[in-house]
Order: C-alpha cells, then sequence, then structure tokens
C-alpha cells in the first residue's frame, strides 16, 4: 500500500501537538508496513533546513518540502473581511504547492493521501484530476469549535464579533468537506461524534494521538517541595486565553495561600507582552530547547484552557512521565482520563485552588493519581498498537 502524507508544515523536528502527532502516526504506519511519501509545506513561520532535521527523522521515508509563505498579512485579513471565505484557511493555499503536489501525483502510483489538516482540503480537486486515490482527512481539531469557544470567552465585544465570523466560515467550509473526502481519522470521540452528524456515512477511525511510552521518563517528585508548571505554544490563542484568565482569577488567592509555591511556564513563540508580565511566584521562561527535561523538573501540571478542540499532546506525555494534571474539562477533552483517579479537573476558581491545595497537603495522593495516569497512558496512547489499528482502517477504505 502507497500513502501520500500531505502536511502543512514540516513535522520535523517533532517539537509541539502538531509536528509530535504526524511524526508519531508517519512512524506508526511505517512500522505498520505502509510505504510512505512526505510532501511538507515548508512555511516561512516554521522553516526548517536539512541541517535542521535530525536523520534518524529525515530518513523514515521520501519526503520533499515546498516552501509556502502563509504567514497572516493583515492587509489581506482585512480585505478578506468583504469575503465569504475563511482567512485561516485560504492562506494556506500556494500555486506551487499545487504544482509540486500534482506533480508528485502524476508520478507515483498512490492508493491513499492523507491530508493532516483541514486547510489542506484546498488542494482536494488537485488531486481528483490527477490521481484515483483515495483521500483521507485526519482532522486534529473540530476547526470551527475553537473559534467559536473563543468567542464565547472573550470580553471585547469587536473580538467577540471577529471569532463569531471566523467561527461560523469555519463552520461552513468544514462542513463542505466532509462530502468531498473519502474518509475521516478524527483524534477524538468527541470530534467523531460531531463529524458523523454532518455527514453519518462517512467512513471514521478515531484514532487518538499516539507515544511510545518507554520514551519517556517516569519522573516523580520524590521528596522536592511540589511545584506546578504548563508547557504549551504560547502563540495559540486558547492558551493564552486560559493563562491569562487562571493568572486573573486563581492565581491572585493561590499566591496568597502559598507564598512559597512556583508556576513554571514554558512555550514557544510567546508574544513580548506576555513574558513581560509580572506575576508574583510565576516565571515565564518562553521556548525550551527539550520538552522532556523541562517537565523532569516539576510535578503538578496546570491546564486551565477555555476553548479548543481535538487532544492535548503535552498531557498525554505527562501522563506518561507520571506528572499529576490539573486541567479544566475542555483541557482533557478527548483524554481517556477519570476526575481523582488519573487526573484532576477543574472548571472554576475555587476548583483549581482545592485541587492546588491537594497536591500540596496531600503529596500521597497526589502521587497515586500521577502513577495512574502512567499506567494509562502505556494502555490507552501506545503509538504502536494505534497506527496498526490505522493501517487496518486504510484496507477497509480501500474496499
Amino acid at each position: 500500500m502507497n500513502l501520500l502524507l500531505i502536511t502543512n508544515r514540516c513535522p520535523f523536528p517533532p517539537i509541539d501537538g502538531y509536528t509530535i502527532a504526524v511524526c508519531n502516526m508517519l512512524r506508526g504506519i511505517i512500522e505498520s508496513g505502509i510505504q510512505v511519501t512526505l510532501l511538507s509545506m515548508n512555511t516561512k513561520r516554521h522553516f526548517q533546513t536539512p541541517e535542521d532535521i535530525d536523520a534518524k527523522y529525515s530518513n523514515l521515508c521520501q519526503c520533499h518540502y515546498i516552501y509556502v509563505d502563509n504567514r497572516i498579512k493583515y492587509s489581506a485579513a482585512f480585505l478578506n473581511l468583504f469575503s465569504s471565505d475563511s482567512y485561516n484557511i485560504v492562506r494556506f493555499y500556494s500555486k506551487d504547492f499545487e504544482h509540486a503536489l500534482t506533480e508528485l501525483l502524476k508520478s507515483g502510483n498512490f492508493d491513499l493521501v492523507q491530508l493532516e489538516g483541514l486547510n489542506l482540503c484546498l488542494y482536494i480537486d488537485a488531486i481528483r484530476k490527477s490521481s484515483k486515490a483515495r483521500i483521507v482527512l485526519r482532522a486534529h481539531n473540530v476547526e470551527y469549535l475553537i473559534w467559536e469557544r473563543l468567542a464565547a470567552g472573550e470580553m471585547n465585544y469587536f473580538r467577540k464579533k471577529y471569532f463569531k465570523l471566523l467561527a461560523g466560515r469555519l463552520k461552513n467550509f468544514e462542513t463542505n468537506q466532509m462530502a468531498r473526502i473519502d474518509a475521516l481519522i478524527p483524534i477524538t470521540g468527541q470530534d467523531a461524534s460531531i463529524f458523523r452528524i454532518i455527514r453519518p456515512d462517512l467512513k471514521i477511525k478515531v484514532a487518538p494521538l499516539g507515544i511510545y511510552p518507554d520514551e519517556y521518563p517516569f519522573s516523580r517528585a520524590g521528596n522536592k517541595d511540589i511545584s506546578l508548571f504548563h508547557l504549551g505554544a504560547l502563540n495559540w490563542k486558547p492558551t493564552v486565553q486560559g493563562l491569562l484568565w487562571f493568572f486573573g482569577n486563581v492565581w491572585p488567592e493561590v499566591n496568597r495561600r502559598f507564598k512559597d509555591l512556583k508556576f513554571y511556564i514554558a512555550g514557544r513563540q510567546a508574544a513580548r507582552w506576555f513574558t513581560q508580565m509580572n506575576f508574583p511566584g510565576a516565571v515565564i521562561s518562553g521556548e525550551v530547547k527539550d520538552a522532556i527535561e523541562f517537565m523532569k523538573k516539576y510535578q503538578v501540571m496546570l491546564v486551565p484552557l477555555l476553548a479548543g478542540s481535538g487532544i492535548r499532546v503535552k498531557i498525554i506525555e505527562a501522563m506518561a512521565m507520571g506528572k499529576t494534571i490539573i486541567s479544566t474539562r475542555i483541557g482533557c477533552e478527548g483524554i481517556d482520563v477519570t476526575d481523582g483517579v488519573n487526573i484532576l479537573i477543574a472548571d472554576s476558581k475555587d476548583e483549581f485552588i482545592d485541587k492546588i491545595r491537594l497536591c500540596i497537603n496531600d503529596p500521597s495522593t497526589a502521587e497515586q493519581i500521577g502513577v495512574n495516569a502512567r499506567k494509562r497512558a502505556e494502555e490507552k496512547y501506545n503509538n504502536r498498537k494505534i497506527s496498526a489499528e490505522v493501517a487496518e482502517f486504510y484496507i477497509k477504505v480501500l474496499e
């Protein structure tokens, strides 16, 4: 079986949610015996040179990288207001990328083309014209749902209106694409249920993000003082929105009660105004070279997410390391966890304060929750098992 995997950015090195999800899927399906060719946008924002890519990744399969400048341009975004298209989508269109895709399809005998993200649906017509391959969309999120939730939590009137506009346009585009693909691989069951309403007859396989548990060292606090941490892309609006809510509502009371408690925050591409904000007891370090080494140092992960869809990769990674995680329901949405068993769920100011106090006053209970989280990660999110099931699904799609 030959598969062409198309991505909207170079998946190497795997350093954040999207790249880890793509890279692990790629590794897993190759291990399952599928011949894979990779075609990636090499974008201005996430540009990678061959020297940036470790040989253990670049040698996985035949790789093709096409430069695409998909940066947000404010003049184009403004003009887009007068159209019905989603700017979140159209900025990923490139004539050069379409040409490279067409030539690759003509030169190869592909059974399947997998699109790693909604914005790549822009190229479905080109794929249909050049190949008889079945088209599979891997939906990392329900994209419109993210913006609906952002709009619901936005206090500024004009931003709220703009977010609602973006959500509506994304919903129209996302809904229309369900009729144009042959199969769908959502990352969570919640996302799958939304897509099934849109197109009940579509072949769907839920495949959560998989990890290799042996690559994540079990790392507990021991006798160290409890410390909090957050790790996530600081250029993603839901992450920043959630952290600002936490600092505005929860942290002042936590900091008053536990003067020595530290909260360490790391993530790539943080805005300067965010890194320069002064929150007593909080340390905002920006991007870190090694996420695993960063997580090793601390014990309790906070995920105060108020918007989003899909699955939080960093939660699964923290579970695999035996960390105690305090998350909103939206933050851990799509992850098979149980409050009080292998995670702590908090959706309000008081709930966050109570769960943080539990971790400080009852460290043995907090540690057991981390142990249970490790077990759940090994049971449910082993990439070898998930990839084998995806390979079986491909066969059904071709039937």
